[in-house]
């Protein structure tokens, strides 16, 4: 049966080859794209032909779907952390950096006043920057004899990630990651790198987590009248600090199921010089910090086609001379007289290929890496920044990890001039400590978790579950960053 050219609805279904407008729709790959993205029922009858939606249909699987990426217990600071309401996209609060003048100066005659004595408080701004996860689910998925509720699967899925980059921004967020030269126009939220106050930062240099470190930080903090009672870590730094203790334990305790006994031990808190420290091993906390060439890169961003890298006196480093040892074994290796491997990545609506491998051999303790980022010129849009990855030298990590985000607006032409000063050494981790209560930090929260249904455009349901907020820190000096903290390698402390 010849079809009408003038039906308007075939026209819509069916392609005929007279109809350009048709073919160069379907020939667009973003449409395309857009249509993947639907979870589609699939008829496929073997695992390998299943994937995404079509995956819990009823085939005599097992009834129960099993989460193997990180859940609730996965989650720390967000928890902790409360959310104060806000109706305003733009919000002003105070930020209490110091009291007034103690000592000989509060001692006046006996007939006198004194001078005028006040604390010293600043005005900061806090912008709401906005988190969404969209979610699409084909009719047919809908219909089909599925082992779990499909819709709500993706919700679960779009909960975990919202409540992810919450927690990731909360330690890493950085608003000046932008093109433009206002440095809060950035999509991220500043996070405590950001906010901390510069002079409570303690460098570990490749050691691992110890009680010294802990007090360190409990005495900065209550220096600032704070009382430290949280630290968040990877639970790789955790494993190094609970090392360390496992030869105090002189006592084996029965099993709890009453069968043998149990060694070992979960150090949850630390009683410092001020405060009792709830100590949190967090498992998804520097993911983000790790190079993942498996994400589909953008097509439209402006790559990195050029990185080169030379040894450079211009700008002095703090590389390390030696190797950092815990027990006799080497935590760190030193940098000075080693290739240092470099990618680098641009990151904007999506994200880049990485660049090439670009090394240079360190020639001094003192000097730094200098490396010129060279953005391809053939069209695309302006990325946001670049994120710089180094491999880590530490034995058996061979991953390229996070050091430093640079933004766009640092550009100079196509060109970005970074000098790797080793302020974060690769193969390290963050450890922050904190006074956390309502008065110190808090989320300000413009809309709290939702969904939101879409437009229907296709033969599918969209939705967004979103979140609308930002952190404030109202003390800076009331939290505390230890960085350059070395994870466990499970060699040292493994005697009783």
């Amino acid at each position: 049966m010849k079809l009408e050219e003038k039906n308007d609805l075939n026209k819509s279904i069916f392609l005929h080859e007279e109809d350009e407008v048709n073919k160069s729709y379907f020939k667009d790959e973003n449409v395309v794209a857009d249509l993947k993205k639907a979870w589609e029922a699939g008829t496929g009858i073997t695992p390998q032909t299943q994937p995404d939606g079509s995956a819990l249909r009823m085939e005599a699987l097992d009834p129960n779907i099993y989460v193997t990426t990180w859940g609730e217990d996965d989650f720390t600071i967000y928890k902790d952390i409360q959310k104060q309401e806000v109706r305003q996209t733009v919000v002003k609060y105070v930020q209490y950096t110091s009291h007034g003048q103690t000592g000989h100066s509060r001692f006046v005659p006996e007939i006198g006043v004194g001078t005028v004595n006040n604390p010293t408080l600043g005005q900061k701004t806090a912008v709401m920057k906005y988190i969404v996860d969209t979610k699409q689910q084909s009719f047919a998925m809908g219909m089909v004899n599925t082992i779990a509720d499909p819709e709500s699967v993706l919700e679960m899925s779009a909960v975990a990630d919202i409540i992810k980059t919450i927690e990731w921004a909360t330690f890493y967020g950085d608003a000046s990651l932008t093109s433009q030269a206002d440095e809060t126009a950035g999509l991220e939220f500043d996070g405590l790198v950001k906010l901390i106050d510069p002079d409570n930062v303690i460098d570990a240099r490749g050691k691992e987590l110890d009680p010294a470190m802990l007090n360190q930080a409990a005495v900065k903090i209550g220096q600032g009248f704070g009382v430290a009672n949280h630290a968040y870590m990877p639970i790789g730094v955790k494993a190094g600090f609970i090392n360390k203790h496992l030869p105090a334990q002189r006592v084996l305790l029965p099993n709890a199921k009453g069968e043998g006994m149990q060694a070992g031990l979960d150090i949850a808190r630390f009683l410092s010089a001020r405060g009792h420290i709830e100590m949190s091993g967090s498992t998804i906390m520097d993911l983000d910090n790790v190079l993942n060439e498996d994400v589909k890169p953008s097509t439209t961003l402006l790559k990195p086609t050029v990185v080169a890298a030379e040894d450079s006196s211009e700008v002095a480093g703090n590389f390390l001379a030696e190797d950092v040892q815990e027990d006799g074994v080497v935590t760190v290796p030193s940098e000075v007289n080693k290739n240092l491997e470099y990618k680098v990545v641009a990151f904007g609506k999506g994200q880049s290929e990485a660049s090439d491998v670009a090394s240079a051999k360190l020639t001094a303790a003192n000097h730094s890496i200098k490396l010129t980022i060279t953005l391809n010129q053939l069209g695309g849009d302006i990325p946001d920044f670049v994120s710089i990855y180094r491999k880590s030298l530490v034995k058996g990590d061979n991953r390229f990890l996070l050091i430093a985000r640079v933004p766009a607006s640092k550009m100079s032409g196509n060109q970005i001039v970074f000098h790797d000063t080793d302020d974060i050494i690769a193969g390290t981790a963050d450890v922050f400590v904190g006074d956390v209560n309502p008065s110190t930090i808090a989320y300000l929260q413009l809309a709290p978790i939702s969904k939101f249904d879409l437009a229907l455009t296709t033969t599918a349901v969209q939705w967004a579950v979103l979140w609308y907020g930002c952190l404030v820190v109202r003390y800076p000096k009331r939290f505390v960053r230890i960085k350059n903290v070395a994870y466990a390698n499970g060699q040292e402390s493994t005697k009783f």
